[in-house]
């Protein structure tokens, strides 16, 4: 059976921004894998911590590719899981969250394995050959040439 994961990534002076977003849709999920940013000891990383979220400290790069990548190689993700990646500053309904694992299970019926909205690669199962590419503007790209996506409206 696979898990359901709420990923992405932030830094410092985003502690309003986490608890705005983790709060009404965190029951949702199996697990949160997140990347902060130059942010080790702070009050992100406690908060993250105290809502028992996989916490992956790296430098801030100006890759956001490379740090995307952090949290599809060095979090508990395994093969078959699906996550949803977002932004500190984005905000996501309750009601599309509490909705994820019927919407995935669609998803894959149709033979998808990802779903963007307005292009930024949204919904995603996961697989080892995963990988984000480019930047500002990082794209997801699977080496084995089998992503299969749609769009969302």
């Amino acid at each position: 059976m696979s898990r359901h994961y709420l990923v992405g990534m932030s830094g410092r002076e985003s502690l309003e921004d986490l608890r705005e977003l983790m709060e009404p849709l965190r029951s949702f999920f199996d697990g949160i894998v997140w990347v902060l940013h130059d942010a080790s000891f702070s009050h992100e990383h406690s908060y993250l911590v105290d809502i028992g979220a996989h916490v992956i400290d790296v430098p801030y790069s100006r890759r956001h590719d490379f740090s995307r990548n952090h949290y599809l190689y060095c979090g508990p993700m395994q093969e078959g899981d699906w996550a949803m990646s977002v932004d500190a500053l984005e905000r996501i309904h309750p009601d599309f969250a509490a909705q994820f694992g019927h919407l995935t299970d669609q998803l894959a019926a149709k033979g998808y394995n990802a779903a963007h909205y307005f292009g930024k690669h949204f919904i995603f199962q996961h697989h080892e050959s995963l990988r984000y590419q480019g930047n500002p503007h990082e794209g997801l790209t699977r080496d084995d040439g089998h992503l299969r996506g749609i769009e969302l409206s």
